[in-house]
């Protein structure tokens, strides 16, 4: 299934946050950008527990992204790689019906990631610090309330499953999962 404008703009949009230091790539200088962000937020030092656990998860869900993404094998994630690894998504949930167990590894990493206290799920505070950290200008308390799909004001791990499904395959700006990993849904273009 060919992904949509509106999806493919989704996919940039991300893109776009993750590469921290706007080099037109991803690295894992980026998901350590964003890591020392966190760390510095915290009031971590380079040897705190927290940042040593958030650098473990950073570097797992890069590796399970970027062998998946990085299909030259360079090191870094390009546009055509990117949206290519979505295309690739967004088919394999359309005939599954669901996000295949390849790409669930990546979103239990983003989970991980996002998860700083290591309580198993995540809170609005976590989540705004992980949009922060991306360099995302959005209300991420708005965006949170989308996404707490049981009004729980924490996401449990299938929540984020569901709305990861929602986030690859919805063309409605509407379904909660839209703001899932860029804090908005509308056209970023």
């Amino acid at each position: 299934m060919t992904p949509t404008t509106y999806q493919l703009n989704k996919y940039e949009r991300y893109f776009q946050l993750l590469d921290t230091d706007k080099s037109g790539t991803i690295d894992w200088n980026d998901f350590a950008q964003t890591a020392r962000f966190i760390r510095d937020d915290r009031g971590w030092t380079d040897e705190h527990a927290g940042y040593k656990s958030l650098l473990a998860a950073m570097q797992t869900f890069w590796t399970e992204l970027s062998q998946r993404v990085d299909t030259d094998g360079n090191g870094q994630v390009d546009r055509q790689e990117w949206q290519q690894f979505y295309a690739q998504v967004n088919d394999e949930i359309g005939r599954l019906g669901k996000v295949p167990a390849w790409a669930m590894n990546v979103v239990h990493g983003f989970h991980r990631v996002l998860d700083l206290d290591g309580d198993g799920s995540i809170s609005l505070a976590e989540y705004e610090l992980w949009l922060r950290a991306l360099g995302a200008t959005v209300d991420a308390s708005a965006a949170f309330k989308r996404l707490d799909l049981r009004g729980t004001g924490r996401l449990e791990i299938d929540e984020l499953e569901e709305l990861y499904s929602q986030w690859v395959m919805s063309n409605d700006p509407s379904d909660p999962g839209n703001v899932l990993v860029t804090g908005e849904s509308g056209d970023p273009a």
